[in-house]
């Protein structure tokens, strides 16, 4: 059964035009198009003017032969599938084919299936080494592109800051902690986000938590609160040094909490109560952020059993125009009070939703209405709440 091939371009150079006619015939009926030429001259200017996928050229011609043509052709293109045909085969002219890259060498005369075959041999070949040359070319390209992400991330941490805002007990006008956050002056990064989706793609999260755990250490003699939540993200918690006695932020795991980040699911982790054991048995205390996003964030509960709940600030935003915004975040009030968990309303930045929120139980707060994050430490306002 005869292969069915795409549509293809060819072009047949021979000075004999009842060979070109062969060729052309038995082609075109196969569905390609098949343009000609008489000299390696005019091939070489047809395949300037436009593409094609496969070349069968005769090695003897007048006005330059099949040799000088194939040379001419892999100094435009390395890929191309090129069948040489010779009435007069010898070993110099064979080998010369093999070197610069022919696809065939077929012997005048030969039969129409023997042409096919080749053809479709050449023409799949052409495809793939097309085909791997452009992955090659995204490979390298991506790969430009990762190092230029990767020197803008080197930049980032150069010039990189840690900002605090305070947490607050309410009721009691208590300075409870403080939230470190992650400052650069990077344009590329206008956020923390996007600073950890740079890390994430360059497989470099470890060093952009580690930065920010040995700053906040640096940092902490002038905390006043003498307290401090660290994000964690979730690929952080298979970094070793995350672990270490000896780091940094580890002398003050009894002040510290490691709030983990939803930006993975924590499930995914393997042995994730293991780690978090590990972490509790050096002092530090575990929260949960943006509970309410959606069920990753609920199922966390259940998997890390958190000391700090903070509700995610859609909900303190929903607070006074949704139904079901006060519902949920009642029951997590609850929910954390039976738990023996501290809840953490994140966001707040209205006397209105600050009053909403104390009504539903609320007593802990962070948010521009008690402070921005600065450096150094600031102390909360309590004239706005």
């Amino acid at each position: 059964m005869e292969e069915v091939l795409p549509h293809s371009t060819i072009l047949a150079v021979d000075d004999e035009l009842p060979i070109l006619e062969v060729i052309r015939s038995a082609l075109t009926r196969q569905g390609h198009t098949v343009t000609t030429a008489f000299s390696g001259e005019e091939a070489v200017a047809i395949i300037d003017s436009a593409p094609v996928d496969l070349i069968i050229s005769d090695i003897n011609m007048s006005g330059g032969g099949g040799i000088e043509l194939l040379q001419a052709i892999r100094t435009r293109d390395v890929d191309l599938p090129v069948i040489l045909m010779t009435g007069a085969p010898d070993v110099e002219s064979a080998i010369r084919c093999v070197e610069l890259g022919a696809h065939r060498y077929l012997r005048k005369p030969f039969g129409l299936t023997e042409l096919k075959n080749a053809v479709a041999a050449g023409l799949r070949n052409g495809r793939q080494a097309r085909d791997a040359r452009l992955v090659l070319a995204e490979h390298e390209a991506e790969v430009a592109v990762a190092q230029v992400i990767n020197a803008e991330l080197d930049r980032a941490l150069a010039s990189a800051s840690m900002a605090y805002q305070p947490i607050v007990d309410r009721p009691r006008r208590e300075l409870l902690c403080y939230e470190a956050l992650l400052r650069t002056r990077e344009p590329t990064f206008p956020h923390p986000g996007a600073v950890f989706a740079a890390a994430e793609r360059l497989g470099r999260v470890a060093d952009v938590g580690r930065w920010v755990r040995n700053r906040v250490a640096s940092e902490m003699s002038g905390n006043p609160s003498g307290c401090v939540f660290v994000n964690v993200h979730p690929a952080e918690l298979q970094d070793e040094h995350l672990y270490d006695p000896e780091a940094p932020l580890s002398r003050f795991a009894p002040q510290v909490v490691l709030e983990l980040t939803e930006r993975l699911a924590l499930s995914a982790i393997k042995d994730i109560r293991v780690r978090i054991g590990r972490l509790r048995r050096l002092g530090f205390r575990i929260a949960i952020d943006d509970l309410g996003e959606g069920y990753a964030g609920l199922s966390s509960l259940a998997i890390v059993e958190p000391e700090v709940i903070k509700l995610d600030m859609s909900l303190v935003r929903d607070v006074t125009t949704s139904v079901a915004a006060p519902r949920l975040i009642k029951s997590m009030v609850q929910y954390a009070s039976d738990a023996g968990a501290q809840l953490v309303a994140e966001g707040v930045e209205t006397p209105v939703e600050l009053q909403a929120l104390e009504v539903l139980g609320c007593r802990v707060f962070q948010g521009y209405l008690f402070g921005r994050p600065t450096y150094p430490f600031g102390q909360p306002s309590w004239s706005a709440a």
